[in-house]
């Protein structure tokens, strides 16, 4: 379940804009009220017409006609921060002091394999990527010489753009990188490093995730994705042979990927389909009854059940299940002997979620099982260890309680991730812990003798000129929402307070209030920051997130709605200054907000790849993403899903001659996931509905950035010196409006 070590190293990848060009002529546009339509089946039906019928639809799926629309709005948007070219230089010298203070930090082990320590090392120069390196794990003051495996920097320069998706060492010394070149598609080539160089062409062309196997590493375990990007196989490289690939095992329904994992005794490959409507189900490898073959395609868990989840551990001849017991409900941990059968009946349960812990997540050691999971009533990281000194007696009711571990004191907001803990055989359990005040701090928890340990990190909260604060607001139907609130020392916020609010609330992501410089000028300036952490999240456990997806979208805006007006009736903010800023899902909520201005009155609003354009994407199965993601936004072929879609579409709910505010809209052309077409007719509806405000709705269009914006060491800082002169801009300064 914890996969192994990854990022996007990002870079340039530079599209080709071709020469301005004649603008062509733009279809009008049209609104549809779908409260005067009845029944739900008549708005279902008049939703399935309106998807066909958009002028703006075909206009801006055309190749050509995007190009030219990313030029012209360019063009407009630049015209618009010239006058912020100024400060945003003066907000890159800050961010960029900050970052070299940061990288000047010793390097993270992140991970230990066989007679190596790998980490991560700076480059050669301030603003190169980082370099992946390994040390022989020598004990005393010798660590070895410093071999340098992949360095990144080489290869943006060499390929425009570089993805980084994973590293995966082997036992033998050898190393697979999963890399993306010269175009973002989520999706990688699988590359080797035989222990003195890295091969120049890959061993696999194609895949999402692998693991090793087999004596000397010669099996390589993948996922291959289909044409739509969705891992639908999981096949067997033999690099001795070459023969050609094993099937292990497919997957059918579109609803489902695959993903695949090593049990961390080594004795199992997991399969894990997996998909959004909160359904598992595992079939395991052995891996001891051969080399890489084993004991076959074993099928452990039962079959998938709509909001049942299962993944799966194994230690000392036990099977140990991460699973919940009805949909919905929070994860327990349950156990079953590998040489019986696998009845549910016959499971035994090892730990239970409960009113104070809420687990999410297990990693299972060969003397200890170890908890992550959230503290239900105020959405903080929990973190306890249970030690297994005989399963049965775990499980019995006068077995051992976990031991819980002190991560941070009661009201401080912080995030936690755990690290690569891949030996099985460890005694102590390596993660990190990061708030708002403190940059990331390397932990290591000594599980036999319960003793915490920090190795190496960020500075203590004392020294950071902010406070953090967790709130807990009271929504409009009782319920208890976390959210984060952070400020200057120098400038508590009040009744005139500038104020940024962010949310994501989806897939159980947790919008973690960890350290963000990229907020610090705004701090530094006067301003508070918050972090809504709404339903459909997963800050309060596994009941979160199902109470603000699919039909129970709207909670997850009421959340944010309701926290606004927490923060303007106490005083927090000044309700004339207050801006959001949000990526990809939480375009849903802000856009919403938008489109219906009570409470929420916001002066600016930035959006990253936001997932505005409900409807359409959702009604177009040939998209990569979509029928997977019916589970967590809802199916267009139900009438009762598509009434709720309907609702909060905040492409199809745009209001005529409304008070929008101004907006910052990034987008890519190359985006896989939310695709710029319907960014950009967002945006162009919007403008064509409120004709008088079109100079404040500008559209980025970034050919360095895919959808998660830029990579490299200076992509970023470039990205929040923009975004935070933009918000000074348009919320505390006066400016006269431009007509292109």
């Amino acid at each position: 379940m914890l996969s192994s070590w990854g990022r996007l190293a990002g870079g340039r990848r530079l599209l080709p804009f071709l020469s301005p060009r004649l603008v062509l002529a733009r279809p009008p546009c049209q609104v549809v009220c779908w409260r005067a339509l009845g029944s739900v089946g008549g708005i279902a039906d008049a939703v399935r017409q309106s998807v066909g019928a958009d002028p703006l639809r075909g206009w801006l799926r055309d190749r050509s006609n995007q190009v030219s629309h990313a030029e012209r709005e360019n063009a407009k948007a630049s015209l618009f921060l010239r006058p912020t070219e100024g400060l945003q230089r003066r907000i890159l010298e800050e961010l960029e002091v900050c970052e070299r203070q940061r990288t000047s930090q010793q390097p993270g082990y992140f991970e230990e394999v066989g007679g190596f320590s790998y980490y991560e090392s700076k480059g050669e120069e301030d603003d190169d990527l980082p370099r992946i390196c390994r040390r022989s794990r020598r004990t005393g003051s010798d660590q070895g010489e410093e071999l340098v495996l992949l360095d990144l920097q080489d290869l943006v320069d060499l390929h425009g753009y570089v993805g980084l998706g994973a590293v995966k060492p082997s036992g033998s010394g050898k190393c697979a990188f999963l890399l993306e070149l010269g175009q973002a598609k989520e999706e990688y080539a699988v590359f080797l490093h035989d222990g003195n160089k890295i091969l120049a062409s890959p061993v696999i062309e194609r895949a999402v995730a692998a693991e090793w196997h087999g004596h000397d590493d010669r099996f390589l375990y993948y996922t291959k994705p289909n044409a739509l990007g969705r891992p639908h196989q999981v096949l067997r490289r033999d690099l001795k042979t070459g023969l050609d690939d094993c099937l292990i095992h497919e997957e059918a329904d579109g609803e489902f990927y695959l993903d695949i994992a090593l049990t961390k005794d080594q004795q199992y490959l997991t399969i894990t389909s997996l998909s959004r409507r909160s359904s598992s189900e595992v079939h395991l490898v052995g891996l001891t009854g051969g080399q890489g073959g084993g004991a076959g395609k074993l099928l452990l868990t039962p079959r998938r059940e709509d909001g049942v989840e299962y993944f799966v551990e194994h230690n000392g001849g036990w099977f140990f299940i991460l699973s919940n017991d009805r949909p919905g409900s929070d994860f327990h941990v349950f156990a079953a002997r590998a040489n019986e059968g696998f009845d549910r009946k016959s499971w035994v349960t090892l730990a239970a979620s409960g009113d104070d812990f809420s687990i999410t997540d297990m990693e299972v050691f060969e003397t200890h099982l170890c908890l992550y999971g959230r503290a239900p009533l105020s959405g903080q990281p929990a973190l306890r260890v249970l030690p297994l000194d005989g399963v049965e007696r775990n499980a019995s009711k006068n077995g051992r309680v976990p031991d819980t571990v002190p991560l941070q004191p009661p009201g401080v907001p912080f995030s936690f991730q755990s690290a690569v803990n891949n030996d099985f055989r460890a005694k102590v359990l390596k993660f990190s812990l990061s708030s708002p005040l403190m940059d990331s701090t390397h932990y290591a928890y000594d599980m036999a003798n319960q003793v915490l340990e920090a190795t190496h990190g960020g500075r203590h909260d004392l020294e950071s000129p902010f406070e953090a604060e967790l709130l807990s607001v009271t929504g409009r139907d009782g319920t208890r929402i976390p959210v984060t609130l952070v400020y200057s020392k120098d400038s508590p916020p009040s009744k005139e307070s500038p104020l940024l609010m962010q949310v994501y609330a989806a897939y159980g992501i947790n919008l973690e209030p960890e350290y963000d410089p990229s907020v610090h000028p705004l701090l530094r300036r006067g301003w508070a920051s918050c972090l809504v952490h709404a339903r459909g999240g997963g800050e309060k456990g596994r009941p979160w997130y199902h109470m603000g997806k699919g039909r129970a979208k709207m909670k997850s805006v009421e959340d944010f709605q309701d926290a606004y007006l927490h923060l303007v009736t106490h005083g927090l903010c000044c309700p004339d200054k207050v801006a959001a800023k949000v990526h990809s899902a939480g375009g849903l909520v802000a856009g919403f907000c938008i489109n219906n201005p009570y409470p929420c009155k916001f002066k600016s609003v930035i959006a990253n790849a936001p997932f505005v354009d409900l409807i359409s994407v959702m009604s177009d199965p040939s998209l990569p993403h979509t029928v997977g993601e019916y589970g967590e936004f809802g199916d267009p072929n139900s009438d009762a899903d598509l009434e709720v879609m309907a609702k909060i579409c905040p492409y199809s709910n745009v209001r005529a001659s409304q008070d929008y505010p101004a907006m910052l809209v990034r987008t890519s052309l190359e985006d896989t996931r939310v695709p710029f077409w319907s960014v950009a007719k967002w945006v162009e509806k919007i403008g064509r509905l409120n004709s008088g405000q079109r100079d404040r709705l500008l559209l980025l269009t970034d050919p360095e950035a895919n959808h998660h914006g830029r990579g490299g060491y200076r992509g970023p800082l470039l990205e929040a010196s923009l975004d935070n002169a933009f918000l000074i801009h348009t919320v505390e300064q006066e400016h006269t409006q431009q007509k292109i």
